[in-house]
């Protein structure tokens, strides 16, 4: 159907809105009369503007989506939309299409990093992508690129000072410099700055003079002196340790003060008190130990209490042998083994006088009567075991 083909009057002020190029025309019409601008398309909007004339306007049947090609039916007027094609032809983009901006030709081999050059094989459809080169070949800048934006190349900041660090603040196009932190958080440290090389960080001194001491620093808690381990793998030896010398190995004394042990030293274990072995071998003495004096070799006593015994030991046995003693009569006063007739007579006297007694008296008398020769007899008791001597 025309649009806007009748011719309009007005009468006062009048707001006339036409299409035009799909945009509005405002225009004012005067009073007066209008004429007929109908050229018989019906694919252009037609108007009358006073001291201007008729106005043809294409009618580009726009539907605002960018995905369609627009156009007008010269026979009926009819607005058409034909899809639009968006095959690139490129077998390295998908191809598709937006209606606010209209074809769009994504790359199969884009990685979505600003920092890479990406290029496809239209063959195999293979992929490969090339980093950036961002060198301006600039030594005043510092060269790099940022995955989003791509280069970037930010002026070098340098005071010629190792203590501060300079970056480049864009919004003043100048350099800012701060002091850089030195502090590397170990309390070993004492962290300073040198403007001509920067940090430094100087272990402290844990030395506590003291020989006996590890000194260390950790970096949680700060110096540690750790006792020195005086061991030397010695039993016997005492280990300690002298603060101004280090350690000192003393050989032990096993010494127990018995005299009883033989008192020694086993590396591995210590000191070792063996008792001591008091045997003289001989089978006639006791032996045993004193701890103040040590071994101690008693005879044996065999003494019977028998006078006329002679009591010993045999050395091999051990046993005691009690020997008969040959004992003389008493009256026999140069002990000849005779008792003759002035000693019968004095020890005879001596029993009158009360001191020897009459059996012994008697048997003088009978030995002096029987030849005065006598022997002793230890089979027999005083006064029978004195015997006549025969003689044949």
């Amino acid at each position: 159907m025309k649009l806007n083909s009748k011719i309009y009057q007005w009468f006062g002020t009048v707001l006339l809105y036409a299409a035009v190029s799909a945009l509005t025309v405002v225009a004012v019409a005067q009073e007066g009369e209008g004429e007929d601008c109908d050229d018989g398309n019906p694919c252009t909007y037609d108007t009358y503007i006073p001291d201007f004339g008729c106005i043809h306007s294409d009618n580009f049947c726009s539907d605002d989506d960018f995905c369609t090609d627009d156009k007008c039916d010269p026979a009926t007027g009819d607005c058409l939309h034909t899809s639009k094609d968006c095959d690139d032809s490129d077998p390295c983009t998908i191809d598709s299409c937006n209606p606010l901006i209209g074809c769009v030709h994504v790359s199969l081999c884009d990685d979505e990093n600003a920092c890479t050059e990406d290029t496809c094989d239209p063959i195999t459809q293979g992929c490969s992508s090339t980093p950036v080169d961002c060198d301006d070949g600039d030594p005043d800048t510092v060269d790099t690129c940022d995955p989003e934006t791509g280069c970037v190349h930010t002026p070098v900041c340098d005071d010629d000072n190792a203590c501060t660090e300079g970056t480049y603040n864009p919004d003043l196009s100048a350099c800012e410099y701060t002091p850089i932190d030195c502090n590397d958080a170990d309390i070993c440290t004492v962290d300073e700055c040198d403007p001509e090389v920067g940090c430094t960080h100087m272990l402290i001194s844990c030395d506590d003079y003291d020989t006996c001491t590890t000194d260390i620093c950790d970096t949680a808690s700060g110096c540690i002196h750790a006792p020195v381990v005086c061991n030397d793998g010695n039993a016997c030896t005492d280990d300690i340790c002298n603060a101004i010398t280090g350690c000192v190995f003393t050989p032990r004394t096993c010494d127990d003060e018995n005299a009883c042990t033989e008192d020694t030293c086993d590396p591995a274990s210590g000191c070792t008190h063996a008792p001591i072995v008091c045997d003289d071998g001989n089978a006639c003495t006791e032996d045993t130990c004193d701890t103040a004096t040590g071994c101690v070799f008693t005879p044996v006593d065999c003494d019977d209490g028998d006078p006329n015994t002679e009591d010993a030991c045999d050395p091999a046995s051990g046993d005691c042998v009690h020997t008969p003693i040959s004992v003389p009569h008493p009256a026999d006063i140069n002990v000849n083994w005779k008792v003759n007739i002035s000693e019968a007579i004095g020890y005879l006297s001596g029993w009158q006088q009360g001191s020897n007694p009459i059996g012994y008296a008697i048997r003088a008398a009978f030995i002096w009567q029987n030849g005065e020769g006598y022997f002793y007899d230890s089979t027999e008791s005083a006064p029978q075991c004195w015997q006549i001597l025969t003689t044949t």
